[in-house]
């Protein structure tokens, strides 16, 4: 049986996979026969040398852990996107030994939008959470159109400093503390809601809501956190009737972005997100 000679490789990097190889290996596999993607394991402290063997090595491209991810920004040759105002390079790519960094989670929301045909636009956003990922989520949902972005945190300082990070984006961004009095009034009010926190990770019956909150009743709801895949918050939005994405959707959608920034062109996103959730379902579960 003839071998396929791999033309295009492109390197997963972090001390745990930022994202499935198998997932964007199922995807690769259709849209480019030549090309293959290979997991690293890099710790922060060799990530220089990681980029210098990237460069030297010919890699067409990378997908870094958010750990990893400041420190990528500060070796790339140039930002795009939102990798500059986030400061982190979550996706890299190679082109005659210039690299460029984007931040692939903000595409991936984006792409993920567009797909629910969900129109941000003047909608109020509640997000829990302030750290890597509600940031993330916040500057999407911002540069997306909505009109207000709520960011509600256990830590109330540093959602007011995520908020400053938003400013100029276009939307209100205003700090909640997470209180379950807070979550009752400020819920309702919210189209999209989004559990960017690890509550629940692990813990099926945990969830940043409190009981007897209520959602909008044209919500969209997306959850972060994928193991368990249904958790509870998922679940409680679910009993209310709102349109939910689970985590496993959002990873995908960052997969897909990830890809198009490597091959630098659309790809057909109904024909690759079964496949990808297919593969990342199966990793996941073990």
């Amino acid at each position: 049986m003839p071998t396929t000679l791999v033309r295009t490789l492109f390197g997963v990097l972090g001390e745990e996979p930022p994202l499935s190889p198998e997932m964007l290996a199922a995807a690769l596999s259709l849209v480019s026969r030549t090309s293959a993607c290979v997991p690293f394991r890099v710790a922060d402290g060799r990530l220089e040398a990681a980029f210098a063997g990237t460069r030297a090595l010919g890699l067409a491209g990378l997908a870094v852990a958010r750990p990893l991810a400041q420190g990528a920004a500060k070796l790339v040759d140039a930002l795009e996107g939102d990798a500059a105002a986030m400061g982190e390079a979550t996706v890299v790519v190679q082109n005659e030994g210039r690299l460029v960094g984007h931040f692939g989670a903000t595409v991936g929301l984006t792409m993920l939008l567009d797909q629910a045909r969900f129109d941000c636009h003047g909608k109020r956003a509640l997000v829990f959470g302030a750290g890597k990922g509600a940031r993330g989520v916040a500057y999407s949902l911002a540069r997306a159109g909505a009109s207000e972005v709520i960011i509600a945190n256990r830590t109330f300082q540093r959602a007011r400093d995520l908020c400053e990070r938003l400013s100029g984006l276009g939307a209100e961004a205003l700090a909640a503390p997470a209180s379950a009095a807070a979550i009752r009034e400020l819920l309702p009010m919210a189209q999209v809601v989004v559990n960017a926190t690890t509550v629940g990770e692990g813990a099926p019956d945990e969830s940043p809501l409190p009981p007897s909150a209520g959602f909008h009743p044209d919500a969209l709801v997306l959850e972060l956190v994928q193991r368990p895949l249904k958790t509870r918050f998922i679940r409680q939005a679910q009993e209310q009737g709102a349109q939910v994405v689970d985590g496993l959707e959002v990873l995908v959608h960052e997969g897909l972005a990830t890809l198009q920034l490597w091959l630098g062109r659309p790809v057909d996103a109904s024909r690759l997100v079964p496949v990808m959730r297919a593969a990342a379902l199966e990793a996941l579960l073990g």
